[in-house]
């Protein structure tokens, strides 16, 4: 068996944890190795800056500071997490990723505004 990188990507209350629920429940059952992990956060380091950037009230980032920090944050977890799980032929199942990042942090770039989805 090889490492398996999946990530569920989506708005808040879609479902995403429901299906990460019932794919870690599946592996469980298959006896399939297994880390279910989350971004931001995941890591003691990223798990800091899920805090900094979620604080109710917080000042208002760039978009350019803020995504940096989500990189920051993601180079950590994928350092310490995903990379060795993967490397120990571990399936690793994340609730939110890349693509979360550059729609959240994308669309408030300045070149967004003059997109019409």
């Amino acid at each position: 068996m090889k490492g398996l990188f999946i990530s569920f990507e989506g708005i808040d209350g879609c479902g995403k944890s429901t299906q990460i629920d019932l794919l870690s429940k599946y592996f469980t059952e298959k006896k399939k190795p297994f880390v279910k992990t989350e971004e931001p956060g995941g890591t003691k380091g990223s798990n800091e800056i899920r805090k900094m950037l979620l604080k109710e009230n917080n000042f208002q980032w760039s978009v350019e500071t803020e995504t940096l920090l989500f990189m920051a944050a993601r180079n950590d977890h994928v350092e310490k997490i995903i990379r060795p799980a993967i490397e120990d032929n571990k399936i690793v199942i994340c609730d939110r990723f890349m693509d979360s990042t550059i729609i959240y942090q994308g669309m408030r770039s300045p070149q967004a505004k003059n997109l019409s989805l």
